[in-house]
């Protein structure tokens, strides 16, 4: 189980960096909206708001609607860049459409992150959630013994009274060891 930790240590970095990532994707699409003209500040704005309450909505696990709003927030700063990318092509400026476009493609691949089922499973229920995934099978529950603590997988419907853990060779049902003194 030691691995666990590592492994939920690296979720939340990924976690951190997706939402630092996020709020820079949007700021930079509304920053580029926003310097096109004085007409379309206020539109800037608006992406930069809409930017701002998917990455808070994003920051706050604990539901899909989490990773959806974070998947939101890159789709709509990516096709802005993107967009933006195709007009400095025609207009020759490519140094910049190429930087744009690299942008946007990042926050693609971000997108498709978001659906990694560790992550997911990490995000809506943390590190119980990610222990049922990585350590369980169908129909298998995750279970300490009650002698000496060790985490069992268990499928309740094979448990016998006479089924004993494999670490310290108590009962894993304690009644049984009452029953048969």
């Amino acid at each position: 189980m030691e691995g666990l930790s590592g492994v939920e240590q690296g979720l939340k970095q990924s976690h951190k960096h997706q939402a630092i990532f996020l709020v820079l994707n949007g700021l930079t699409a509304a920053w580029i909206i926003g310097s096109l003209g004085d007409f379309l500040v206020g539109p800037a704005f608006a992406i930069a708001g809409i930017q701002a309450i998917c990455a808070f909505r994003f920051t706050r696990r604990g539901s899909i609607i989490g990773i959806r709003a974070g998947q939101v927030g890159y789709l709509v700063s990516s096709v802005i860049l993107g967009l933006m990318g195709f007009i400095w092509v025609m207009n020759g400026i490519m140094l910049d459409a190429i930087l744009v476009f690299i942008l946007g493609g990042l926050g693609i691949v971000r997108i498709q992150r978001l659906e990694n089922p560790e992550y997911k499973e990490w995000y809506s229920g943390g590190a119980a959630a990610l222990a049922h995934l990585r350590y369980t099978t169908e129909n298998e529950v995750l279970a300490s013994c009650p002698s000496c603590g060790s985490l069992l997988g268990i499928v309740l419907e094979k448990l016998e009274p006479t089924d004993r853990c494999p670490h310290c060779n108590n009962a894993l049902v304690p009644s049984a060891d009452l029953e048969s003194e």
